[in-house]
């Protein structure tokens, strides 16, 4: 899963979290590896112009896969589309959210949660549709071997296998200053044999962050850090490891 799609995936997730009213915190209860888990294909409506955002990905232990869609129509025929196309695979019947500026369908099967959000773009509609376990199955999984001091928390981790590579993609938070984070990870990664390939600082009115790349053999970790809001001195980081 490449960067640019990370921000598009965890407002999936968020979409996917208020469609279940459920916490998503969850490896699968059955032992299987989550990553190894054959879910229902993302089905669009025939015309759309569709790409995967992750087409296997693990939330915090959570099969699921996200696809993204751009369907010239009505909002009305694409949830014609979804009514029907869920209750041949079981679904009794749909959760319906209106989370303006978008639109919100969803439905649970014996084995899965089907959602899709969808939104109004000119004479278009763009939609995310979303299928996971549900997360009964699952219990939860935020263990990394990401190099972090011993204050970091994980928020969320995020595992995904596309074009035959697996990357983590973390969301870390520190107590620690923002110097003292990226002089930690740089130290503990270079001693175990990877390359720093490049340092960007961003600076805007109100935001500052510094990106860091590091390779080692086909191995990339980009990893962006940004102060904490308020006067605490602490730093947020976005890891996404290509491996």
């Amino acid at each position: 899963m490449v960067v640019r799609n990370i921000y598009l995936v965890l407002r999936s997730i968020l979409c996917l979290l208020l469609a279940c009213s459920v916490t998503i915190g969850l490896v699968n209860a059955a032992g299987r590896a989550p990553l190894e888990i054959r879910l229902p294909r993302a089905e669009v409506p025939q015309g759309a112009e569709a790409q995967w955002i992750a087409e296997k990905m693990v939330l915090n232990g959570l099969a699921m896969s996200i696809r993204h869609f751009r369907y010239k129509g009505e909002l009305e025929q694409v949830r014609d589309y979804y009514t029907d196309t869920w209750s041949r695979l079981g679904c009794p019947a749909l959760t319906e959210l209106n989370q303006p500026p978008g639109y919100m369908l969803g439905c649970e099967s014996n084995d899965y949660y089907f959602s899709v959000r969808l939104q109004e773009a000119g004479r278009e509609i763009e939609g995310v549709v979303t299928i996971s376990e549900l997360p009964s199955s699952a219990i939860v999984n935020r263990n990394t071997i990401f190099p972090k001091l011993k204050s970091t928390q994980v928020l969320q981790k995020v595992e995904s296998r596309d074009f035959g590579k697996t990357a983590e993609t973390l969301l870390l938070i520190s107590p620690k200053s923002l110097e003292m984070n990226m002089d930690y990870v740089d130290h503990q990664l270079l001693q175990i044999g990877w390359t720093q390939e490049d340092v960007t600082q961003s600076v805007n009115q109100n935001d500052y962050s510094v990106t860091k790349i590091y390779n080692k053999r086909k191995q990339t970790i980009q990893i962006v850090y940004r102060p904490t809001a308020g006067d605490l001195g602490g730093t947020q980081m976005w890891v996404n490891w290509v491996k």
